[in-house]
């Protein structure tokens, strides 16, 4: 509980939301992780590590998830 000179408050709880929409993007490799972004968030980043091949399939399985 919290208390002022002027008010007593229990219990209390703020719920704040920003006035714009929060963009959302998912960093990530393993394939739930990549659906998930698909599903969930504005956009995908690809580690930088990836081959070439690994890239293409990490990124054809998020067109792929983003379709259905």
């Amino acid at each position: 509980m919290s208390s002022s000179r002027r008010f007593r408050i229990a219990e209390a709880s703020l719920a704040l939301r920003p006035v714009e929409p929060v963009e959302v993007w998912i960093g990530a490799s393993a394939q739930p992780a990549i659906d998930r972004a698909a599903r969930l968030a504005e956009g995908w980043i690809a580690s930088p590590g990836l081959t070439r091949e690994e890239a293409r399939m990490q990124a054809d399985l998020y067109r792929e998830r983003c379709a259905a």
